[in-house]
C-alpha cells in the first residue's frame, strides 16, 4: 500500500511536470507578432474552421474576443478527424484552420491525474506534493487539479 502511494505521488508530480514543459515549450519568444500576423489574416478570411474533441468553451470565449471572426467547429473523435484530414489531404483539400485533439495537457494524463488525486484521497502526503509542486514550477497547476479533483 506504502509502495503504491509513493508510485502515485510520482505519476502525479511526472505527469503534472510534463503538462508544464508541454506548456512551457509552446510559449516562445515572439509569438505575439506571430499571433497578431494569424489574427489579422483570420479577420480578413473571415472564418476560422476547427476540428476539435474538446469542450466548446474555449472556443465560445475566443468568439467573444474576436467578433470579426466566425468559429465553424466541427467536433468529432480523434479518429474521425485523423480520417478526415487524410481524406482531405488525398483529395488536395485543406479544409481545417485548426486541429485540436487534446489541450495544452494531455487529456488522458490529467483525467490520471485527477482520478489518482481522487482516488488517494486521504492517503497522499500533501506536504511531500506541495514541495515538489513548488520545486517544478507546478503549485498552480496541483491547485487547479485539486480544484477539479474536488468537483464530482
Amino acid at each position: 500500500m506504502i509502495r503504491n502511494a509513493v508510485l502515485s505521488k510520482a505519476l502525479i508530480v511526472f505527469t503534472l511536470h510534463f503538462c508544464l514543459l508541454s506548456q512551457a515549450a509552446a510559449a516562445e519568444a515572439g509569438w505575439e507578432a506571430e499571433w497578431e500576423r494569424t489574427v489579422k489574416a483570420a479577420e480578413q478570411e473571415g472564418q476560422v474552421t476547427v476540428y476539435k474533441i474538446a469542450h466548446d468553451a474555449e472556443w465560445h470565449a475566443f468568439q467573444k474576443q474576436y467578433p470579426k471572426i466566425k468559429v465553424n467547429l466541427v467536433p468529432a473523435s480523434a479518429a474521425q478527424i485523423q480520417q478526415r484530414i487524410l481524406a482531405e489531404r488525398r483529395a488536395g483539400k485543406f479544409l481545417a484552420d485548426v486541429v485540436r485533439l487534446g489541450g495544452g495537457t494531455s487529456t488522458n494524463q490529467w483525467r490520471d491525474v485527477i482520478g489518482l488525486l481522487r482516488a488517494m484521497k486521504g492517503e497522499l502526503e500533501s506536504d511531500y506534493l506541495d514541495r515538489w509542486a513548488a520545486e517544478l514550477s507546478l503549485t498552480e497547476l496541483l491547485a487547479r487539479a485539486r480544484h477539479e479533483a474536488l468537483q464530482l
